[in-house]
């Protein structure tokens, strides 16, 4: 592992070099973005590797990318069934910080919902970083989407068909103000929402909507997707900030 951070401390350098070569402004504004993915292997004996829920056999490398210039800062190497809810995504959120060039701008972090946990919240915090992170869907969301009036809704940026609102939520162990929830919702035709129970696209919708499809007593519904944030701006520009995280992938 010491080694493996030495090539990471003298890549960071190197990227450096070049921004100052190419005469990049160090002190812009930061993106950072943290994701994992799955890497199939085959042999049973093949060490660190395990089974995820997918049902591969694989590896998990966790990344930090600085997403401006489109260059990876850190990594770590999970088991295929690590979850990514531990103090080593902590860790590794630390050591990406570390590796930005003296002098740059405001940090800003964007997760998906497998990251949700609220200590990150706080270390970010700590660190004075900015965050928008996917929060998996469950009661506490269903019950934040009821306090949306029907003119609460706005026309997302760069997604047609879908529409943003905001309210607010304070996780269970989060000791400062009430944070931004951001809220996008999608129009899906009844015959367009899939009976197979595993479909992600049902998954989106809240229970309550699915059982009036299925007994036909409405023609659509709807698929929602939740972002706690303590970004500046309007509901519709964070929002499509966030789904610009997809690019890490």
């Amino acid at each position: 592992p010491e080694h493996l951070r030495t090539a990471e401390a003298a890549i960071a350098a190197a990227g450096e070099r070049l921004d100052r070569d190419l005469g990049r402004d160090v002190s812009q504004p930061v993106t950072l973005d943290f994701d994992s993915t799955l890497v199939e292997v085959y042999g049973r004996c093949k060490p660190g590797a395990s089974r995820a829920h997918t049902g591969q056999l694989a590896y998990q490398p966790l990344l930090g990318v600085w997403a401006e210039r489109g260059r990876v800062l850190c990594s770590e190497l999970l088991q295929g069934s690590e979850s990514t809810r531990t103090d080593v995504t902590l860790a590794l959120v630390r050591r990406t910080l570390a590796l930005l060039p003296a002098g740059h701008g405001h940090v800003g972090a964007r997760f998906d919902s497998g990251f949700y946990r609220t200590e990150l919240l706080r270390m970010l915090r700590q660190e004075k970083v900015s965050f928008s992170i996917s929060v998996p869907r469950s009661r506490a969301m269903w019950r934040a989407l009821e306090r949306i009036a029907d003119e609460g809704w706005q026309e997302a940026i760069d997604f047609p068909g879908a529409e943003v609102a905001e309210t607010t939520y304070a996780p269970e162990g989060w000791e400062h103000e009430p944070l931004r929830l951001i809220i996008r919702r999608v129009q899906f035709a009844a015959e367009g929402i899939a009976s197979d129970l595993r479909a992600r696209r049902r998954r989106t919708i809240p229970p309550a909507q699915l059982s009036l499809v299925a007994s036909g007593e409405a023609s659509v519904a709807y698929g929602y997707s939740f972002i706690l944030t303590d970004m500046p701006g309007t509901a519709e520009l964070i929002e499509h900030h966030h789904r610009r995280r997809a690019q890490i992938e």
